[in-house]
């Protein structure tokens, strides 16, 4: 009897140490959701806060490469690249926006759509990158606060862990984003996976973010999959969170052809040393 009350406790024990341990792992799974649920709110406010109209002046570079390859039964030839373009602008943004567009460019693009007119052939490169970089691009490079938070409206399943850029530390925060289309374009697209990753500093500053795309296009049985990659780094002056370089590549393939696109804005500041001041580090 008495051999058998000790089993019977060790038993007991055992059970114990096993629904403690249980206890902990869940409690531990739901701290480690409610930190990152934390992150993600802590972000938002954070971004909510740095939409200041502090007067940014600078030039804004801005390069595009194509690359186009046929298909040929199932396998690519050699990709032929379309001539590059580059252009740059002047930008002077504070409480609204202003684009200057020098007389060189001008006459530019002037010549380009002449030469176009009188043949055909003829590639405008510096007109469709113009086309390309509109007032909401421009806006959303020198104040791209509020574009971060319009991205991560509806963004799910967070995950944060520690990771380093450019050799300091961070904190590298990644969610899901969904589909952001109207209901007539959604019905068109599917295979859709999105999600975009944050660096942030120690206080919650974001320093960077990527966003990853990837949809198929259908209309009837013609489909187009397209995989869409932006990368941005940033930097907070006075209130006001700008993007500093910003990368766009997009890799189209279907209908007989692919292409591969890359976008890349470069923004030089133009700032006194009572601005340089302000700039977060």
């Amino acid at each position: 009897m008495k051999l058998s009350n000790r089993l019977y406790r060790f038993h007991s024990i055992q059970i114990g140490v096993k629904h403690f341990l249980l206890i902990l792992f869940v409690a531990c799974m739901l701290h480690s959701g409610e930190t990152r649920a934390d992150a993600l709110t802590a972000l938002r406010t954070t971004l909510q806060g740095l939409n200041a109209n502090t007067e940014i002046k600078g030039a804004l570079d801005v390069q595009s490469i194509k690359v186009n390859a046929k298909a040929n039964g199932g396998k690519h030839k050699d990709g032929k690249q379309k001539p590059p373009a580059q252009l740059q602008l002047e930008i002077n943004a504070g409480d609204g926006l202003g684009i200057y567009l020098s007389s060189a460019l001008l006459q530019q693009i002037n010549d380009e759509q002449q030469a176009h007119a009188d043949d055909s052939e003829k590639p405008t490169p510096t007109t469709d990158l113009l086309r390309n970089v509109g007032p909401m691009e421009v806006e959303h490079i020198m104040s791209t606060a509020p574009m971060l938070l319009h991205e991560l409206n509806g963004a799910e399943s967070p995950t944060i862990k520690p990771s380093q850029l450019d050799g300091a530390p961070a904190q590298e925060l990644t969610v899901t984003v969904p589909l952001k289309a109207s209901k007539k374009d959604s019905s068109n697209i599917s295979d859709y996976q999105g999600a975009m990753t944050l660096w942030l500093n120690a206080q919650g500053m974001p320093l960077a973010y990527q966003q990853a795309f990837h949809a198929k296009f259908c209309k009837f049985f013609l489909c187009v999959t397209v995989n869409e990659t932006r990368n941005g780094k940033l930097q907070v002056i006075n209130g006001r969170l700008i993007t500093l370089s910003y990368r766009d590549e997009t890799k189209q393939s279907g209908l007989g052809q692919d292409s591969d696109t890359k976008i890349i804005y470069t923004l030089s500041l133009n700032v006194g040393p009572d601005v340089k001041d302000k700039i977060a580090k």
